[in-house]
């Protein structure tokens, strides 16, 4: 049985938010939805409606963990995120396959930890369960990246 209930959502990191912005809005119609920046990341997002999923476009505003892929990689996609069942369960079956997730956290609305590239296919995923009001509601989550996400 898979862990994952859907994709999330999709992070790219960029040189440049405003321009990247524009494109995803010109080129495929994008609508964006807010921008924000999180100063404890060191990171501009703006969040982009794709179709029923949601774009994270992020450019670093200082060194720090997405400066280094954006120096090392280059512009594109940074993680995937996916929404699962349960968290717990997710960490389980991780455990089995020995391999171990990082940066777990935590708050009333979501949990969430990490699969580093080495473990992911050569893919950053970031693994989400939402709780509450959010396990239901995109708006609902889109709400709470608006107001409280890594504050």
């Amino acid at each position: 049985m898979s862990i994952v209930k859907t994709i999330d959502h999709i992070s790219i990191v960029v040189k440049e938010l405003e321009l990247a912005v524009r494109h995803f809005t010109q080129l495929l119609g994008g609508e964006v939805l807010f921008t924000r920046d999180i100063e404890k990341l060191g990171v501009r997002m703006a969040f982009i409606r794709l179709g029923d999923r949601l774009i994270s476009i992020e450019q670093p505003t200082r060194p720090g963990p997405f400066a280094d892929v954006l120096a090392k990689r280059g512009e594109g996609v940074h993680h995937i995120g996916l929404s699962v069942h349960s968290l717990g369960e997710a960490r389980e079956r991780l455990v089995k396959l020995g391999i171990k997730g990082v940066n777990e956290t935590a708050d009333d609305e979501r949990e969430e930890l990490l699969i580093m590239p080495r473990d992911g296919l050569g893919i950053l995923w970031q693994l989400i369960e939402w709780k509450g009001p959010c396990g239901d509601s995109f708006e609902n989550r889109l709400a709470y990246s608006r107001r409280s996400l890594y504050r």
